[in-house]
């Protein structure tokens, strides 16, 4: 702008005839001052140029490392030779759905707050269904061996990035009335043997009771797109959970079936009515030719509804 006003003040000048050389001399002086702040200000620009420069640098190596992290934990860490992310230096919160309402929205292992415990990790889905889930069973491989007392069961068992067993006391606390005051629900995801698309059996209402009940199941109100979604809770719903050292099923103990216990029969733990229709914590085993009496199934009797691959978790209803 100054450029402009002096050219148009030399224009004058020239029109003018001015010829005088004090004239010419202020002119120049004011030419050089301009001269002088426009270099100044070109090293500005260049100046703020270079630390926007460094800035972007910044930010893309920060963006590329974070892409570099296994599983894109960020802000969680990274876990080697696994799918999962640790997010258990994040501040413990109630369950996987409050993580999931702060924004952390990355399938990992958090650390939850709660009445009976003071901190426990869990495992959380976040990214089936809008998040928020917490998962209590996974089976993947038969890694790990399901037959367990009852403590086992109610304290829990297995790792976190592998197969397990949450805990019923956990479950208990995480699904009871004074957490879940609108109740939680149920996702089941499945694969089925020499099937590679992942299936699903949902329920609206999901409880599980306290060990004076006998960690007793509430379900209801089923959907999916597994064959009969409606399988588990027909036959489960309102069982107690019983292990081969506690026998709570509906089977009389007199009984010549089984010896009287479905959970000595079948050797895990599980909602035992007389005595299943579903079990997922069965024995794991797909050898040809198997003679083992039990194993994991959604549908029992049917040979193409056994999965190798099941994960069971609840979410909070808001």
């Amino acid at each position: 702008m100054k450029i402009l006003v002096l050219t148009f003040y030399l224009q004058y000048l020239v029109g003018i005839g001015a010829t005088s050389s004090a004239s010419s001399k202020s002119v120049g002086n004011l030419l050089d001052q301009s001269l002088a702040n426009l270099k100044q200000s070109v090293e500005a620009l260049r100046q703020s140029n270079q630390k926007l420069t460094a800035d972007y640098q910044t930010l893309k190596n920060q963006v590329t490392f974070l892409r570099g992290l296994h599983g894109k934990c960020a802000p969680c860490k990274s876990v080697k030779d696994s799918k999962y992310c640790d997010c258990t230096e994040i501040q413990p919160r109630q369950d996987c759905l409050e993580f999931y309402q702060a924004g952390y929205k990355i399938n990992g292992i958090y650390r939850l707050h709660g009445h009976r415990f003071s901190v426990l990790n869990t495992y959380c889905d976040q990214t089936t269904d809008n998040g928020g889930w917490t998962t209590f069973l996974r089976r993947t491989n038969g890694s790990v061996n399901f037959t367990r007392n009852w403590n086992d069961y109610k304290l829990g068992f297995g790792k976190l990035t592998g197969e397990f067993w949450f805990g019923n006391e956990n479950v208990h606390d995480l699904t009871k009335p004074e957490v879940a005051p609108k109740k939680s629900e149920l996702l089941i995801n499945m694969i089925m043997v020499g099937q590679t698309k992942m299936v699903y059996a949902k329920y609206d209402i999901f409880e599980v009771g306290d060990e004076a009940s006998k960690y007793m199941l509430t379900i209801s109100g089923a959907s999916g797109n597994v064959s009969k979604p409606n399988t588990f809770g027909n036959k489960h719903n309102g069982m107690k959970f019983s292990t081969f050292d506690s026998d709570n099923d509906t089977m009389p103990p007199d009984s010549s079936a089984h010896g009287g216990s479905c959970a000595k029969a079948y050797g895990s733990g599980w909602w035992y009515n007389y005595c299943y229709d579903t079990l997922l914590t069965g024995k794991y085993n797909f050898t040809k030719g198997s003679t083992l009496y039990a194993e994991i199934t959604w549908d029992d009797g049917q040979i193409d509804m056994d999965p190798i691959f099941v994960e069971m978790k609840f979410r909070r209803k808001t």
